[in-house]
């Protein structure tokens, strides 16, 4: 062919091939684009509803962007959100290695959040909850520890830090 492979009587479902070029279309729409023109380029649908998903062994919408909303679903087949999340997830990769992170936007949960550090106020790394020390959650402002609640075999709350003497409760 010189430009397209058409299914028999059906000439809206095709393969149609231009220069470094070829797009996938069924019953008019184009839903997949293979584009080697400038930068390598693979595009799912053509600016209309077109839905895309991966399957995994064990889950049916392990990707799943909805086109009509603009939403995508990890886990999910109908994401409510810009991204909606089923399932444990991690974010970027150990401190160890590095990595930080920035999320702008809400966080909506349904369940348990765990933290093996510290919370921090956005953009003042003095300011936190400390949660990294066993059965201790430690308040912290300007990096001073102003509040501590123990569990240690005897339960009690510190205000203050172990050296600090002067404490002011208002």
């Amino acid at each position: 062919t010189t430009q397209d492979i058409i299914h028999w009587d059906d000439a809206d479902t095709k393969i149609t091939f231009t220069d470094d070029q070829i797009d996938f279309a069924a019953g008019g729409v184009t839903l997949l684009t293979l584009d080697e023109a400038g930068q390598d380029l693979v595009t799912i649908g053509d600016g209309t509803d077109v839905d895309f998903q991966v399957k995994s062994l064990n889950d049916n919408h392990t990707i799943f962007v909805q086109g009509s909303s603009d939403n995508v679903g990890i886990g999910y087949n109908a994401p409510t959100k810009k991204l909606s999340v089923s399932g444990s997830t991690t974010f970027g990769r150990p401190s160890s290695e590095g990595d930080t992170h920035q999320f702008t936007g809400s966080i909506y949960v349904s369940d348990d959040i765990h933290v093996q550090d510290k919370v921090y106020g956005l953009d003042d790394p003095n300011t936190y909850i400390d949660l990294s020390t066993d059965d201790q959650i430690t308040l912290a402002a300007g990096g001073i520890s102003m509040v501590t609640l123990v569990e240690a075999g005897e339960d009690y709350l510190r205000l203050g830090t172990d050296s600090s003497s002067d404490v002011d409760i208002r």
